[in-house]
């Protein structure tokens, strides 16, 4: 049986049409699990998905850095998904024909635009690039071109035992694509500047976040926010998540337990559920702890065994209430290096650590505000959460700071 019949990421799955973090998981999963097993699944669906195409008389061919470890090594190279080139003129045949075939062995359909078509089997998908003339001497896909006298004619080769064809002069194509010229160094440099850039002005933003009080008022406008203190009715009035984020799927099984699987999105619906007589006791029957006693590999908010192998993290915040020193996730790796018991954000974790008293909660809410976005949270869910606790044990409410993103 191959790597998926013991892998966090069965549960998650995800079906139908990709969203952008589906690949970001997908990336940073296969990044960290390059191995024999990986390779096995590689090998099989490129196969199949190649054979398959031929057969029903779609000329495909290796591209990309597929093409660039059979032609160079006879073997994959350590990637997320694996390439195909085919021509666009045969895009219907493909979603008509070849699709539904696809379909019937397994693979899911993960992605479909003028320029790509990509199908998922195992966790792994592919690619398959519709080639297209841009001008008389270019073709390609997207915003990728390359001379067309490359894909005028094809050569054979044998690639882990099966017969695949690749473009002519591959050695030649290779070289044009993959060394560095200056025009690449020149955007390459440009993106990195826009990244900085972007990064600098989310760090400013979570600098302020974490130090309202000591930051003068026209810094929240440069960042386009405000400062509230959040009265018990506007807290209450609250989405714990924006409707269409993403956090419904990638935490879903944390979220599910204490919203009844999304039914109950707003602070008040979250609240009035919790306190209906044996809500409580079901979750805590149906509560399974992170195993958090291995290191994990980051960034953590994109793991899947971080995320999958449990549901109690947003519990525990409810249960457990505002405690101190509560490790952060960034934190979490150093933790599980250097001490590493009680097990990090285990019930036995929660209840060695000491309480915070009103006072202290009033001062911690005050320094760590949480963020709103259209009425909805978008940061400091776990402050947000032992808030909601308090409210279901009938404590009173602490006043709960928030920056208040336009």
């Amino acid at each position: 049986m191959l790597i998926k019949s013991n892998q966090m990421y069965k549960k998650y799955d995800p079906k139908g049409i990709w969203e952008k973090y589906d690949f970001d998981i997908c990336k940073i999963y296969w990044e960290n699990n390059f191995n024999s097993e990986c390779l096995k699944i590689r090998k099989a669906n490129l196969e199949f998905v190649y054979n398959l195409l031929q057969l029903l008389g779609v000329k495909s061919f290796l591209i990309g850095k597929t093409l660039l470890g059979a032609y160079k090594n006879n073997s994959f190279l350590p990637d997320h998904d694996d390439d195909i080139g085919v021509f666009r003129k045969d895009q219907d045949k493909i979603l008509k024909k070849v699709l539904p075939n696809l379909i019937s062995n397994g693979f899911n359909l993960i992605r479909s635009n003028d320029h790509i078509i990509s199908i998922e089997k195992d966790y792994r998908y592919i690619d398959i690039c519709l080639f297209r003339s841009n001008t008389n001497s270019k073709i390609g896909y997207s915003y990728k071109y390359f001379p067309k006298y490359h894909f005028e004619g094809f050569e054979d080769i044998q690639f882990l035992g099966s017969n695949y064809l690749i473009p002519r002069d591959s050695d030649i194509l290779l070289k044009k694509t993959y060394n560095k010229k200056f025009i690449v160094n020149v955007i390459v440099k440009i993106v990195f500047l826009f990244k900085k850039a972007y990064k600098f002005r989310k760090y400013l933003r979570n600098k302020i976040v974490q130090k309202i009080n000591s930051v003068p008022r026209f810094m929240l406008w440069t960042v386009n926010a405000k400062s509230e203190i959040l009265d018990l009715n506007t807290f209450m009035s609250l989405n714990i998540e924006p409707a269409n984020s993403y956090n419904w799927k990638w935490r879903k099984l944390h979220l599910q337990k204490i919203t009844l699987n999304g039914k109950h999105r707003k602070v008040s619906e979250i609240v009035n559920y919790l306190k209906t007589p044996g809500v409580t006791k079901d979750i805590e029957r149906s509560t399974i702890e992170t195993n958090t006693n291995s290191v994990f590999y980051e960034p953590i908010n994109l793991n899947i065994n971080f995320w999958w192998s449990g549901n109690n993290f947003f519990w525990y915040c409810v249960k457990y209430g505002f405690k101190k020193n509560v490790v952060p996730y960034k934190d979490i790796n150093n933790y599980i290096n250097s001490i590493n018991s009680p097990m990090l954000y285990s019930s036995e974790y929660y209840n060695q650590l000491e309480s915070m008293n009103d006072s202290e909660i009033y001062l911690f809410l005050k320094e760590n505000p949480i963020e709103v976005h259209n009425n909805s949270i978008v940061g400091g869910k776990h402050r947000a959460f032992a808030l909601i606790g308090r409210l279901v044990r009938c404590e009173n409410y602490i006043p709960i700071h928030a920056i208040i993103l336009k």
